[in-house]
């Protein structure tokens, strides 16, 4: 008995993992161009103008948005190995999201941003990115036999690079181009990404 355990709590992560993994391919094989387009988008401007006149291109987002919660959720849970907590961390990350899409629609009305679908896109989009890569890095952090501290370090090493270049590239629009106004996309980054990264640092410190 002593033995079994062990193996099946590991057993549920790659479970979570190989659904993860098919939920991806099925999603590339009926949306092939949006995959490599939704790639791009993260670092070309002309990918993301593209993405944004793409009648499917925000539900692509929404479709890929499931895996960043699913993998954030695997990675703030390793080394407890409880589908309990993994469950839980699931429920809040949908929460979160949910919540955010609701704030940002707030924001869009009252302060009558005619650039709705570009802030929808830019606020889930490296979200989006990070999911993708989180997956793979995931089979490494959780099943090699060695290094497994410094996979760690470069998952979140890797999620704060790509955290600091989405706030740069949100400056960037705001202030170097008309994309967004300065002042909303202040209001939108300290509401929306600022205060959750600081609440989630505290809970993990």
């Amino acid at each position: 008995m002593a033995d079994i355990r062990p193996i099946f709590n590991e057993d549920w992560v790659f479970i979570v993992m190989i659904l993860a993994l098919a939920y991806l391919a099925i999603l590339k094989r009926l949306r092939s161009g949006e995959f490599s387009l939704l790639l791009r988008a993260g670092f070309s401007q002309k990918a993301s103008d593209l993405l944004l006149r793409e009648k499917s291109g925000l539900n692509q987002l929404f479709y890929t948005l499931p895996i960043f919660v699913v993998a954030f959720s695997l990675l703030l849970n390793f080394g407890q190995s409880n589908f309990g907590t993994f469950s839980y961390l699931v429920m809040w990350g949908i929460g979160f999201v949910l919540a955010k899409f609701l704030v940002i629609l707030l924001l869009v009305f009252i302060f009558e941003i005619k650039e709705n679908k570009e802030l929808i896109l830019y606020s889930f989009l490296y979200e989006k990115l990070a999911g993708l890569i989180l997956i793979p890095l995931l089979f490494l952090l959780f099943y090699s036999p060695y290094y497994q501290l410094e996979i760690r370090i470069f998952i979140y090493s890797s999620i704060l690079i790509l955290l600091a270049y989405k706030f740069i590239r949100l400056g960037y629009l705001s202030f170097f181009q008309t994309t967004f106004s300065k002042a909303h996309i202040i209001i939108y980054l300290c509401t929306l990404e600022i205060l959750p990264l600081i609440l989630l640092s505290k809970n993990l410190l």
